[in-house]
């Protein structure tokens, strides 16, 4: 442990990755709203900038319904610890993968972010949280500590600590009960897991994880594995009744298209009827496009641009227009 603090106060950090100075500071704070109102109208250039704006759309209960109002273009896997170029980003990483229940993982990541990047908030927090799943209550004390140099910081560590003190970490920080209820056994993130197994991982030790429901959906629909995400919502434990999700119902109203012939049991019923209406008028607008897509493009970004369809079919947005725009702020990737 000493020589990882002074590895923290020696190294040079690498260059963090590119986020817009208004969404910094929310990042770091953990305060997802803001974290998304800070990106409405800037494009998310690289791999961590989807990883938490997929992690805050998540935490605000956004993610099934405006995923595709985010993100218009194919990208590295969200999760794969083999893209991560240099470590950058190997913070953030590290915790979404605690929150999703590989502490082992996460505690190699946040270290390794401490080394190759520099001290963190973000690496000092998840390791503070990860002791105290661990039962190391002295070692978590001493990340709370490193945490009281961060002003802004202060009253987390202090919250926590006094967490710590009163036997009720819960109270302090309600993700602690998520990351036990999740806690996935084995994790070798040393393997170099993809995301997809990463998830499918977290939901074998855990069938009810939300988070790796969502995150798994999430990947699929963005990898275009239009089949794959259909069996994961049909087998699903989460999404028995009810309406679905809009990019849920919007994949299966395409899969019904796509391939009459397979069966979607009880999904297709509880597709809401606006889903249902929205989708003939862009098969309507893709017809008369006679199968040009180049020709439906400007249309397709104008009216269904913030749709799994427009993201499935055409991928980047088209250059100088606009989707048509959801309840909540959104940026146009």
């Amino acid at each position: 442990m000493l020589g990882v603090v002074a590895v923290w106060q020696a190294a040079a950090a690498d260059p963090q990755p590119a986020f817009p100075p208004q969404a910094q500071r929310p990042l770091e704070l953990e305060d997802w709203p803001a974290l998304l109102t800070g990106l409405a109208g800037d494009p998310l250039t690289n791999a961590t900038l989807r990883l938490v704006t997929t992690r805050a759309l998540f935490e605000t209960g956004r993610l099934p319904e405006e995923l595709f109002a985010w993100v218009h273009a194919s990208g590295p896997e969200l999760l794969s610890t083999s893209e991560l170029k240099g470590y950058a980003g190997a913070a953030h990483l590290g915790e979404t993968l605690l929150q999703l229940g590989y502490v082992n993982g996460a505690e190699r990541l946040a270290f390794d972010s401490l080394e190759m990047e520099g001290e963190s908030a973000a690496a000092l927090r998840t390791l503070a949280r990860l002791h105290l799943i661990k039962g190391l209550t002295n070692a978590s004390v001493i990340f709370l500590n490193r945490l009281d140099a961060y002003p802004e910081h202060r009253a987390w560590a202090a919250r926590f600590r006094a967490g710590l003190a009163g036997d009720a970490p819960t109270a302090a920080d309600p993700t602690i009960s998520r990351i036990r209820t999740n806690l996935v056994t084995g994790d070798r993130i040393a393997a170099g897991l993809t995301t997809e197994r990463l998830l499918r991982q977290a939901l074998e030790a855990n069938p009810g994880n939300p988070m790796a429901f969502q995150f798994l959906m999430a990947h699929q629909l963005l990898e275009r594995r239009l089949l794959f995400a259909l069996r994961t919502l049909a087998s699903s434990p989460q999404v028995r009744e009810g309406p679905l999700p809009r990019h849920y119902a919007e994949a299966v109203l395409l899969h019904r298209s796509l391939y009459p012939g397979l069966s979607l049991g009880a999904l297709l019923p509880r597709v809401p009827p606006a889903v249902a209406t929205n989708f003939e008028a862009f098969r309507e607008m893709m017809n008369r496009a006679a199968g040009s897509l180049e020709q439906a493009r400007p249309q397709a970004w104008r009216d269904f641009g913030n749709t799994y369809w427009y993201y499935f079919f055409f991928g980047p947005r088209a250059e100088g227009s606009r989707p048509q725009a959801p309840a909540t702020p959104q940026p146009h990737e």
